[in-house]
């Protein structure tokens, strides 16, 4: 069979299994398996290619990085440092800011559907401020999901840049102003015109505050200081467990049930996924006939990262998938073309129907659909539409 074709079954295939809601790591495996099968390896082939895939440096690095930040989010969930964080900022921000702030706050805990968590904390201050159910869902997604163009242990933006070889503050820098552009008209679209209150007889609490934080702070502080993601990481679980006096048993439990097994697994399926890819030869097949056909390269970092992040509804596999496909095309990867391919990803996942932060807010506030998505995909599109923009520009030049 022609490698091109494989690798168009083998998108399919994992595809339709994602949206199926299988397992994605077993999804993309299984696709790895297919495109092998499509271009006649044997499976002596396909299993020295997948050991070769899994003993590679990169591999191993990523998919530690992604777990220790799992470890991290759930640590910090159940020892109560989320709770205590937010408890203080209520102290000392108004209704409005609060609204912003408490999904921004969970954002930083990656985990699938974790809307969920904010969705109850900002509904009586949603409430005081008279938004209606459709803007509450708005609010809760659109400020959860602002840090996905900036964190640096955004398990996302960590996979892009492994992937495709460059820095991940590279990375960041160039998506600065899809950040800075996302926060703006989330004021502008959904809290622009709601009142401003705060109760002044509160007594502000900045040390909880700065105990809440701390954790994030130091792996952050530390990892651009030079020390590896890993290692920053794992002193800010540290930092976590000493900070509220965790004891050694307990601590042991925690760092275990943390291990965010299906998107470490993920990353080691995105690994093999590539190395076959890299051994069918079909992306120089493929470049051959898009450069006969004088077809825009371009179209392929932006059209097809949306659609596989929209059927599947998961940014991750829009990423994963991409990735390995498109950079081959361009022959080096460069900030601005992964950039690209993020924002395109993270446009489809955000507005697709499938998207679990977006279905799990919606039933909780019980709104409608469209009325969300009439806020909900202007808003998406500007931001990433206009990041592509300044991406294309920067490729171009």
């Amino acid at each position: 069979m022609n490698p091109i074709v494989g690798l168009i079954i083998a998108f399919a295939l994992i595809v339709v299994l994602t949206v199926k809601k299988y397992n994605v790591a077993l999804s993309i495996a299984i696709g790895a398996i297919a495109l092998a099968i499509s271009y006649g390896a044997s499976v002596q082939d396909f299993v020295g290619l997948s050991i070769r895939a899994l003993e590679d440096f990169q591999t191993l690095n990523l998919t530690l990085q992604v777990a220790t930040i799992g470890i991290l989010a759930h640590c910090m969930k159940e020892t109560g440092l989320i709770d205590d964080l937010i408890a203080g900022l209520r102290t000392m921000l108004p209704s409005r800011a609060l609204l912003a702030v408490i999904p921004a706050i969970m954002g930083l805990m990656p985990m699938p559907g974790g809307a969920l968590l904010s969705a109850p904390l900002i509904d009586k201050e949603a409430d005081k401020l008279g938004l209606t159910r459709e803007k509450k869902v708005a609010v809760n997604i659109t400020f959860r999901h602002i840090w996905f163009y900036v964190f640096p242990l955004s398990s996302s933006l960590i996979l892009t840049a492994g992937l495709a070889g460059i820095n991940l503050y590279q990375l960041i820098l160039v998506q600065l102003p899809s950040f800075f552009l996302s926060v703006a008209l989330g004021y502008v679209f959904f809290l622009r015109r709601s009142s401003h209150n705060r109760d002044p007889k509160v007594k502000k609490t900045y040390g909880i505050v700065a105990k809440g934080f701390a954790p994030i702070v130091t792996a952050i502080s530390l990892n651009l200081a030079g020390v590896a993601l890993v290692a920053s990481v794992m002193l800010g679980i540290l930092t976590a467990l000493l900070i509220k006096r965790i004891r050694p048993l307990k601590s042991l439990r925690l760092l275990w049930k943390g291990i965010p097994w299906t998107a470490a697994l993920s990353v080691l399926s995105v690994m093999v996924l590539r190395y076959t890819i890299e051994d069918s030869r079909a992306i120089s097949l493929l470049f051959d006939i898009l450069k006969g056909n004088k077809v825009p390269l371009v179209v392929f970092a932006t059209l097809f990262p949306f659609v596989i992040a929209a059927v599947s509804g998961l940014a991750i596999a829009g990423i994963g998938i991409s990735i390995p496909f498109v950079l081959p095309l361009f022959g080096v990867g460069t900030p601005a073309l992964a950039s690209m391919i993020v924002l395109s990803t993270y446009l489809g996942y955000y507005i697709s129907p499938l998207h679990l932060c977006l279905v799990l807010s919606n039933q909780y506030f019980n709104a409608r659909i469209h009325g969300v998505y009439r806020f909900w995909i202007p808003y998406n599109l500007m931001v990433c539409g206009l990041g592509m923009l300044l991406d294309f520009f920067l490729l171009t030049r």
